[in-house]
């Protein structure tokens, strides 16, 4: 029965292995872990971060503990818990706000975490976080918890004693098991430029153009534009009329792409706009235009009229691409998408909804460079010129995938198989482990049994003997070879 006891043991907790749950276990102490505990599940539910490299299907498990400075936005001096001191390899627990998560991650990393935790504001998670610019470098994966169950854990760890007055005084060894990617039938590819980038951005469009044009319903592609806004002008409310760099009285700026040369940041701004129109009109319109865009109104002045400005470079490529009729619905797009104040159109002064729009996807995803690409809402962290790569990293998120996509299965298969053979060689080892620990334990209980018995054996033998002794019976030789055996 104890036999079986333990084996149903150990397949309960291969089978929380062999099924990562996207939770937080807290696996001592136990005084700790019941505060985790309800009647639907166990642990702290996370979102994971979109950078770093997550290691989907997993578990890790390690000591947790509090950084110093607990928001890490400066660089971290050491990890506490209590008067305990860690210098690395910890689990860290951040506090959320003051700055940008990826500081957060990159300052934990720098002081030897391997993962970050960072405790959220609030108690309902966000779909996604963290899909930062300035994402180069972090390897460590970051996840977000609810705040209430942050501030138990923080709570925890600050009071620890030293040294420990009770067994339950020990700092919290969690485990964080990782969600495994998602396989659907379509994959998002949520594309972050600016109409300025003439060299990556376009040629990257036109490489991807083939895959996207070719099957819409599988590669769910959009692009986005990215703009930034001028902070003086924010402290004055926007109601300052710019000319230059920014449009909507500095809400909307892009760096000049020429310096000395005809264009300006609010040439490249409007310019967003209009392909934001464009794609709103015609997606394949869209695709066409842009693969005109670059050479012709970007890079070659030599083929292109001197006095001719960026609008009107940019409506001679619409008349290749598109009808009069098109064309005289994107430009009512560009007009109708300023917001009146005052019932006047001040373009120079008045906000925009369709730019409005992409700043708030653009905050929300932390973007502040170009280009990035987001693979389901998750940045694609490799060069974007080697399509190959692209395109075997998105055909491996597609369930179905279409014929094309074998062509990139090579590079697929290999990351297959090595994910299979970490999680199989993960497994072996857990298997070997376990199995040592039921022998181990068998050996012991067989041990004590055998001495027991040996032992009540040598004591009947010696109690017989002293009987006979008694008696004043003798004992025989061969008696007394027993009692000595």
């Amino acid at each position: 029965m104890k036999s079986l006891a333990l084996f149903g043991l150990f397949l309960a907790i291969f089978g929380q292995i062999a099924y990562a749950i996207p939770r937080i276990n807290v696996i001592s102490p136990s005084t700790l872990s019941s505060k985790f505990e309800t009647d639907k599940f166990s642990g702290i539910p996370f979102k994971v971060g979109n950078y770093g490299k997550v290691p989907y299907g997993a578990h890790i498990i390690g000591a947790i503990t509090m950084a110093n400075p607990q928001n890490a936005c400066d660089t971290i001096s050491e990890f506490r818990a209590g008067e305990f001191s860690f210098d690395q390899n910890v689990i860290a627990i951040v506090r959320g706000g003051d700055c940008p998560y990826t500081v957060k991650s990159r300052n934990a990393q720098a002081a030897g975490a391997k993962v970050v935790v960072i405790v959220h504001d609030k108690n309902d998670l966000p779909e996604s976080f963290g899909v930062g610019s300035d994402t180069e470098g972090i390897t460590i994966p970051s996840i977000l918890i609810p705040k209430d169950d942050g501030e138990k854990l923080i709570k925890f760890i600050e009071k620890l004693p030293f040294p420990p007055l009770n067994p339950e005084d020990i700092v919290p060894i969690v485990s964080i098991n990782f969600p495994y990617d998602v396989v659907s039938d379509s994959v998002n590819l949520d594309f972050w430029f600016s109409a300025s980038d003439s060299e990556v951005s376009y040629s990257f469009l036109n490489t991807i153009s083939y895959y996207a044009l070719n099957a819409p319903n599988v590669f769910k592609f959009t692009p986005h534009f990215v703009t930034w806004d001028c902070l003086i002008c924010k402290r004055l409310d926007y109601e300052t009329n710019l000319s230059g760099d920014c449009i909507s009285g500095g809400r909307y700026c892009a760096p000049d792409p020429d310096d000395e040369g005809p264009l300006t940041g609010s040439d490249i701004v409007y310019e967003d706009l209009r392909q934001a129109c464009i794609w709103k009109n015609n997606q394949r319109t869209w695709w066409e235009y842009t693969s005109y865009y670059a050479t012709r109104c970007l890079t070659d002045k030599s083929s292109t009229n001197l006095d001719q400005t960026p609008e009107q470079c940019s409506y001679d490529i619409l008349n290749l691409v598109a009808n009069s009729n098109q064309i005289a619905q994107i430009k009512q797009c560009v007009e109708d998408s300023f917001i009146p104040k005052n019932g006047n159109v001040d373009k120079g002064l008045c906000d925009n909804k369709i730019l409005s729009a992409e700043r708030e996807l653009q905050l929300q995803y932390d973007i502040t460079e170009f280009p990035v690409l987001l693979i389901n809402h998750r940045p694609y962290d490799d060069e974007l010129d080697n399509i190959f790569s692209v395109m075997a990293e998105v055909c491996k998120k597609i369930k179905h995938a279409p014929e094309f996509c074998n062509d990139f299965k090579q590079g697929q298969s290999k990351d297959l198989s090595r994910h299979h053979v970490g999680v199989s060689l993960t497994l072996v080892v857990v298997l070997l482990m376990s199995a040592l620990v039921l022998f181990y334990c068998y050996r012991r209980i067989t041990k004590r049994k055998l001495g027991m018995e040996l032992s009540m054996e040598a004591n009947n033998m010696v109690s017989r003997y002293m009987s006979l002794k008694d008696l004043g019976v003798e004992p025989t030789k061969e008696a007394d070879e027993e009692t000595a055996n």
